[in-house]
């Protein structure tokens, strides 16, 4: 695992207000969490800072430049089901899942520290 902190250069406003969806870096477009997450970790990494248009996790990757799925806190594998268990369910995405790395990402105040996992560092 590889972990890397770097400072936030977006500036962005978080309004609680907008329930589900409380961030925002022009005020008028306005994401959830892992979609806020997902837009600081590109740009962090030297990538346009968009959200990407919700490709199936088995088709693509967040980041296709890196094969790279992201996650943050309260993250899912992916919205669809599996199989009816939750051990089943992990065998199936790890077998049909497209992304060969992934990255957590953490803020902390005007800092985000990206984890960088392979599928076996992930899965434990």
């Amino acid at each position: 695992m590889k972990k890397a902190t770097y400072d936030i250069a977006m500036t962005y406003t978080h309004d609680p207000a907008h329930k589900g969806a409380p961030y925002t870096f022009d005020g008028t477009h306005w994401m959830n969490s892992g979609e806020y997450m997902e837009c600081l970790i590109k740009s962090a990494l030297g990538y346009e800072a968009v959200k990407d248009a919700n490709v199936p996790y088995d088709k693509g990757s967040d980041i296709p430049e890196l094969n790279a799925s992201v996650k943050s806190s309260r993250f899912t594998l992916t919205n669809r089901s599996l199989a009816d268990d939750f051990e089943t369910s992990l065998k199936e995405y790890f077998r049909t899942v497209h992304s060969t790395i992934w990255l957590y990402g953490i803020q902390l105040d005007d800092q985000i520290t990206i984890y960088e996992m392979d599928a076996a560092e992930f899965e434990s």
